[in-house]
């Protein structure tokens, strides 16, 4: 009772203080500004940064509540790296990735079933009553696993180094991916196995299977990153994608027709997975049935060779300046302005085998995933996220020439999951900068386990929707399997542990989300939800607020009580402050869970000066018809502003002029709705000008509560009188005239001199004295070509820096 009085005690004096701080930060406030500012979070990104606690952000920017995890076998009780699971009515199987060992589930706790001869297990798939494993190493092979635990060789191959995948065929046949030959092997019931495709120098090792309706089989690859199709009955491939990412991790086979393909490229990984959320809340296809984030009780699809359905419908895949500032020296500047395994087996196997160690020309490690330096971005042949396939070379064991089959549309960095229809087009339906490591289909959806954030997404490709399921403790989830009753087992390595997602979903979750900052010392005003809830399920608020970004520290106040969403404004109650945050709790009922779809919070901080950054002025000849050619003396001066404002106030502007040897201020255009304007230089003499600029938020704020900010431009040259030419003589020499004179500028410098004879449109340049035309004087002399007999009229033009132009003629007869 002592303790808890000291707490209360603790607690009412953290109120004192916090009470005393907000009274003081009132006082303190200038006057807040009229225009109240906002946060919108609508999309993934804008949900990004937020933590979640047995919720999830989709791909749509919906925030709900992910599924029910419990995590059966915790890192100390199981292998460092689990590289498959079978989960099936006949229980649930784990392999090592580390070591060669078989485990059974078993009350919760992984129990020996079997050391089948190798060094690690890679793969496992059920046969009837008993379990098929591929291993690695020293005895690599595939082996018959019985339910007492009983080992039995299948077969073997000297060669072969790795066995990195099995599938189930009709009739008895088994399907092995190999390394490091880079060969798919079909093996009979005898155990008699013949090459059915090999890689060549393709690739090192084919590390993932899946097989179709029609007698197809698809294989995966690393080294090219190669998706090829191999004709069971023909015993011949084609590549019919060449990924961009060096490595094919996982196959889907897709109901109907096509196949889903993963890639697990190393070097399009983020060091912590991070992933850059969508910024665009973009909709979804009209065809497509509501959000679905958490649907509970997905059954695992028909083997392919039952499924009748149709494929479902696919996703469309001269002065110029920045001016200075007017004030002092020294004086700080203002902020700137915010301004789905597809198989006739019984269970699927796992997409992706993880050793820890393996010779050099094996692909890398487990959570390493195996890549190379992605490939260079292919043409697009076809409209955006589709291209065409090619036919790919027939394989029958000989080595394959450089592939040339379908590639992917150029991408962003990170791996992707494609789908390569039945027509051979290839459409992009995710991509994060993880490694894709595992993927099973589920109810139509894909499932896929990634590394290295460890995390569990949901794609549901025809809804254009990606939901992260879970995001678990371990770098990586490298095995999945669908349960027999409808729960996905997932299991991981680096930390290797075992894990149900349930079917329903989670009772409770909360969002937190990240301290927004308003910058300033702000007041809340009120948080609006567009949510969707039904059959009782319930959506509350809280906040808090402080003045420092690290949200735990104490100075910050308390979180409010919980309010109700229930479709009105709820004020902030939390004390005023310039950092905020947001906590919404989910409680579902009766399976159905609140989806929030938008979430914006209302809040005003004092009036803050507008900034003027800049300030352009460039001559031009061209006035306010922007249509005519920018030709001639150039007496405008187009005016470009750069300012913001932190209120996001509309800003008025003034613009004042004056000579640089005078005192007073000239206004030549006021209160300008837009930073722009084109000065007629021509109102007033020649010289040397500066303009002042001043910038203020008064169309959004009160009389007297306006603020301004001033800029001074760079020094802006008036020249509209045209140079002349001084002591012009002539005198013929034989045939010719030679002409002598002076080019002459008062405010800017010659830029050009030339002459014409009797009126010709041609006028021949003249080099001054010096051979350079740089200053306000320039002498020259030149000599006419041959003349006529006659009288003749020699014009020389001189042209200064803004185009104006001064003729004078001579008249000499010969």
């Amino acid at each position: 009772m002592e303790k808890t009085g000291n707490m209360k005690i603790n607690t009412n004096r953290r109120m004192v203080a916090g009470g005393l701080m907000t009274a003081v930060l009132l006082a303190c406030m200038p006057a807040l500004g009229v225009r109240p500012a906002a946060w919108n979070h609508t999309s993934e990104a804008d949900f990004a940064q937020g933590k979640t606690e047995a919720t999830v952000v989709t791909s749509q920017g919906e925030l709900t509540l992910g599924r029910e995890m419990t995590v059966v076998v915790k890192a100390d009780d199981a292998p460092a790296v689990v590289s498959a699971v079978v989960g099936d009515g006949k229980g649930v199987f784990v392999a090592a990735g580390d070591k060669n060992i078989v485990y059974r589930l078993e009350k919760d706790k992984l129990v020996e079933l079997a050391r089948p001869p190798g060094t690690i297990v890679t793969c496992l798939v059920r046969s009837g009553k008993d379990l098929l494993a591929g291993t690695g190493g020293k005895g690599a092979g595939v082996y018959r696993i019985d339910p007492a635990g009983k080992v039995a060789k299948i077969w073997t191959d000297p060669k072969v180094l790795y066995v990195w995948a099995l599938e189930n065929g009709p009739d008895g046949t088994l399907y092995a991916a190999t390394g490091n030959e880079g060969k798919v092997f079909a093996i009979d019931k005898a155990g008699k196995a013949s090459v059915l495709w090999e890689a060549g120098e393709l690739a090192k090792n084919v590390l993932c299977l899946a097989r179709a309706e029609g007698g197809l089989l698809y294989a995966g690859t690393d080294t090219e990153g190669l998706v090829v199709e191999i004709d069971l009955a023909r015993k011949a491939g084609r590549i019919v994608l060449d990924a961009t990412e060096k490595e094919i991790a996982a196959l889907a086979v897709r109901p109907g027709g096509g196949v889903y393909a993963a890639t697990a490229d190393l070097a399009k990984v983020a060091s912590d997975g991070a992933t850059p959320p969508s910024t665009e809340r973009a909709g979804r296809p009209a065809t497509a049935s509501a959000s679905k984030p958490a649907k509970p009780a997905p059954k695992a699809d028909a083997p392919a060779a039952e499924k009748k359905d149709a494929p479902t419908t696919q996703p469309a895949g001269g002065d110029a300046s920045g001016g200075r500032p007017s004030a002092p020296a020294g004086k700080p500047a203002p902020a700137k302005p915010a301004g789905e395994v597809g198989a006739p087996a019984a269970a699927p196997a796992a997409a992706v085998r993880l050793p820890t160690t393996r010779p050099a020309a094996e692909p890398q490690s487990a959570t390493a995933s195996r890549s190379a330096a992605p490939a260079a971005p292919k043409p697009v042949p076809t409209r955006p996220g589709m291209v065409i396939v090619r036919q790919g070379p027939p394989a029958g064991g000989a080595p394959a020439p450089q592939p040339q089959g379908a590639q992917p549309p150029a991408q962003q960095a990170g791996n992707a999951v494609y789908l390569i229809d039945k027509d051979g087009l290839v459409h992009t339906v995710f991509r994060r900068p993880v490694a894709i490591l595992s993927m099973i289909r589920l109810d139509g959806r894909l499932i896929v386990g990634t590394g290295n954030a460890g995390a569990v997404y949901t794609i549901d490709p025809d809804a254009e929707e990606i939901v992260q399921l879970a995001d678990t403790e371990a770098k990586a989830v490298t095995a999945l399997a669908a349960g027999a009753d409808g729960r996905i087992i997932l299991g991981t390595s680096n930390r290797g542990s075992l894990a149900h997602l349930g079917t329903g979903v989670a009772a409770k979750g909360t969002f937190t989300s990240t301290a927004l900052d308003a910058a300033q010392i702000a007041r809340w005003g009120t948080v609006q939800l567009t949510a969707h809830m039904e059959g009782g399920a319930k959506l509350t608020l809280a906040t808090r607020s402080g003045n420092v970004a690290k949200v735990d520290d104490k100075t910050w106040s308390s979180w409010s009580n919980e309010q109700a969403v229930n479709g009105d404004f709820l004020a902030v109650t939390s004390p005023p402050g310039r950092f905020l945050q947001y906590r919404l709790t989910f409680q579902s009922a009766g399976g159905k869970a609140p989806i929030v779809r938008q979430l914006q919070v209302i809040y005003q901080t004092a009036n803050l000066p507008p900034e003027v950054s800049g300030v352009m002025v460039m001559p031009s000849a061209r006035g306010a018809d922007q249509s005519l050619k920018d030709i001639g003396p150039k007496v405008y001066r187009h005016v470009m502003i750069r300012a913001g404002d932190g209120n996001q106030d509309q800003l008025a502007f003034d613009i004042e002029c004056r000579r640089l040897d005078q005192q007073a201020w000239v206004k030549i255009a006021k209160k300008l709705a837009e930073p722009r304007y084109i000065w007629d230089t021509r109102t007033v003499g020649d010289g040397v000008y500066e303009l002042r600029i001043t910038a203020n938020d008064s169309p959004n704020n009160p009389p007297g509560q306006a603020l301004e900010a001033v800029r001074l431009s760079e020094p802006v040259v008036v020249d509209n009188s045209a140079p002349t030419v001084g002591d012009l003589a002539a005198k013929l020499d034989g045939n010719k005239a030679s002409l002598r004179g002076t080019a002459n500028e008062a405010v800017s410098r010659i830029t050009a001199i030339h002459y014409s004879v009797d009126g010709n449109d041609e006028w021949t340049a003249v080099l001054p004295a010096d051979g350079i035309c740089d200053s306000q004087k320039e002498s020259f002399s030149f000599q006419t070509e041959d003349l006529e007999k006659g009288t003749h009229v020699i014009t020389v033009r001189v042209t200064d820096l803004y185009e104006n132009t001064g003729y004078t003629t001579v008249t000499v007869t010969r």
